[in-house]
């Protein structure tokens, strides 16, 4: 069985903040797909065709759900922020609440509601997905309480050297030996 550990920082409208170890074993993303696919890493390397959408992301927690903001690549990997709200705090002025400065692609309680959930209530294992428009970064933004989650991980393109023409020599070290040893460089 595929698990993937979410280790969320969780801020509520005072301030504070929990940090829960929650298991996903389920993946909601437009229907069910691989958990293997779901990351929190923050570098990847994409080809410069790569599709990249910015999503939020839902997960049960015990205090209620979370929402945090993601990014679904061209391949099917979706990275997801560490940083999340809880869907509970928003709910009264959701309406105001913005993905890369624009309305949200999906209500999240439909989002919920097709992942097999109810109302503000998510199974439990399961992270859904709600995708919007092609971005590199994905902003959650709510005004009513001048609060932003910016998820903005390195995309490197495959064919471009980050070194350039600085890339050091490689080195390696070879142990004591009785003979002269053949380096291949």
């Amino acid at each position: 069985m595929a698990l993937f550990l979410y280790k969320p920082h969780i801020m509520n409208a005072a301030g504070q903040i929990t940090s829960p170890d929650v298991i996903a074993d389920r993946l909601w993303l437009d229907g069910r797909k691989p958990v293997h696919q779901l990351t929190a890493e923050y570098s990847f390397q994409v080809d410069g065709s790569m599709d990249v959408r910015a999503a939020y992301a839902l997960m049960a927690l015990g205090g209620g759900v979370s929402i945090a903001p993601a990014l679904v690549l061209g391949d099917g990997r979706v990275t997801v922020s560490r940083n999340a709200w809880r869907l509970n705090n928003l709910e009264p002025h959701m309406g105001e609440v913005t993905l890369n400065g624009a309305a949200f692609p999906n209500d999240p309680l439909d989002i919920i509601a097709q992942a097999g959930g109810k109302g503000l209530e998510l199974p439990r294992g399961v992270m859904a997905i709600a995708v919007g428009g092609s971005a590199k970064c994905a902003i959650l933004a709510d005004p009513k309480s001048e609060r932003v989650i910016d998820h903005r991980p390195a995309l490197n393109a495959v064919d471009e050297d980050p070194w350039g023409s600085d890339r050091p020599d490689p080195r390696y070290t070879v142990g004591p030996t009785q003979k002269e040893v053949t380096h291949y460089l």
